[in-house]
């Protein structure tokens, strides 16, 4: 039979990341509160694009998200994105998944 019930690695949060909230120096770091989030999680990130999502907006989405190195948990509770090479100079949306 098919277990239609959605796994925590289906799950999907959608954060927006602030340009004003990078700091200053590389790598780029951003640290954001995500409630339910386990430093034992399996993260995947991805452009925050959805069905409402305007083409302007997509296109700044997947700028700005392409520029992210990696995201790490290293506390419950917050994940830290990190951007090895370039800020972001954009508010944007991205995708968490396998957060419960």
């Amino acid at each position: 039979s098919i277990n239609s019930k959605m796994t925590k690695d289906d799950s999907v949060k959608i954060l927006t990341l602030d340009s004003a909230a990078w700091s200053e120096n590389a790598p780029y770091t951003q640290t954001v509160e995500v409630t339910g989030v386990k430093t034992t999680d399996k993260i995947e990130i991805w452009s925050g694009i959805t069905s409402e999502t305007s083409a302007d907006d997509a296109k700044v989405y997947t700028k700005m998200a392409a520029m992210i190195s990696y995201a790490t948990c290293t506390t419950d509770g917050s994940v830290t994105f990190v951007c090895l090479n370039k800020k972001p100079t954009s508010a944007f949306k991205i995708k968490l998944k396998g957060v419960e």
